[in-house]
């Protein structure tokens, strides 16, 4: 259904989502309920169009997108606090949440700022997606014990992934661009299924992540060189391997690599030294699925 300001439809992963496309008007807010909408996009890019928030009020958002920076106040989304369970924010970073206010929520993306103050009652969260973190560990997300996913972006802060423990629950771990990063030993035996350490240069070994037998997924691209492949040997679940950029295996053997049972998917940089070479060792891998 398509409205003047509006355009409203299910999206594949069976949401019923509504853009707003300019002003708000009482047509798209009937149009959310009567079309069974539980995903609303108020992106200024799209043509949202609204000084604030306050016509939220008594609408049944379960999923909430805001991307508009112009906004001062985000305090009307508390209204929506009954049926609220996911929030995305790409706003003012000035701007805080109260997410005590906001108990039932599962998933939040926004900027650690935004939220750092009352993070103590994201009780039920299972999914962090979190900006620019400021903290040297995890230790601060220990609140948040059932976290599934955590993706820490926009140049986090951290050195060490200490805390990890206080997650027992978490499956997938992504840090993103983290300069100062360099200790990873708290990822040692855990139940990590994805863990992504892109662009952390300072990350310039493979031992602690070797334990983590359930891993599928690792992605380490646009990072150091590792002196051997020798440890990836371990990763006998290892379905996906992500080396690109600037990552290097120093002693060029990638024979490790190439013996993982279940990998499917390598990408990875070709370098003259590389024994077998990239092309070679994929195509070991396409000829074994």
């Amino acid at each position: 259904m398509t409205g003047q300001t509006f355009a409203v439809g299910p999206r594949p992963n069976g949401t019923i989502e509504m853009v707003v496309t300019g002003s708000w008007s009482d047509q798209a807010g009937a149009a959310f309920v009567e079309e069974g909408a539980d995903t609303l996009v108020l992106n200024y890019a799209l043509g949202f169009d609204m000084a604030d928030l306050r016509f939220l009020d008594g609408l049944p958002v379960r999923n909430l997108v805001v991307i508009d920076r112009r906004l001062q106040s985000l305090d009307p989304i508390y209204g929506l606090a009954p049926t609220l369970r996911n929030i995305s924010l790409t706003v003012d970073p000035a701007l805080t949440v109260d997410l005590e206010r906001l108990p039932e929520l599962t998933e939040i993306q926004a900027d650690w700022g935004q939220i750092r103050q009352t993070f103590r009652s994201a009780v039920h969260l299972a999914r962090l997606f979190a900006g620019r973190y400021t903290e040297d560990d995890l230790w601060a997300l220990a609140p948040a014990g059932d976290l599934e996913t955590l993706v820490l972006k926009d140049r986090p802060r951290l050195k060490s992934l200490d805390g990890l423990a206080a997650l027992p629950g978490l499956r997938h771990l992504g840090v993103h661009l983290a300069a100062r990063l360099s200790d990873t030993g708290a990822v040692r035996g855990s139940m990590l299924r994805e863990l992504h350490l892109e662009a952390c240069k300072k990350v310039t070994t493979l031992d602690d992540i070797a334990t983590c037998g359930d891993l599928e997924v690792l992605d380490l691209s646009d990072g150091a060189s590792f002196s051997s492949a020798e440890p990836l040997r371990a990763l006998t679940k290892l379905r996906e391997l992500l080396l690109s950029g600037s990552t290097r295996i120093s002693d060029g053997d990638l024979r490790p690599i190439a013996d993982l049972p279940q990998l499917r998917e390598l990408r990875m940089q070709s370098r003259r030294n590389y024994r077998p070479s990239v092309e070679e060792v994929q195509k070991i891998i396409s000829e074994r699925q």
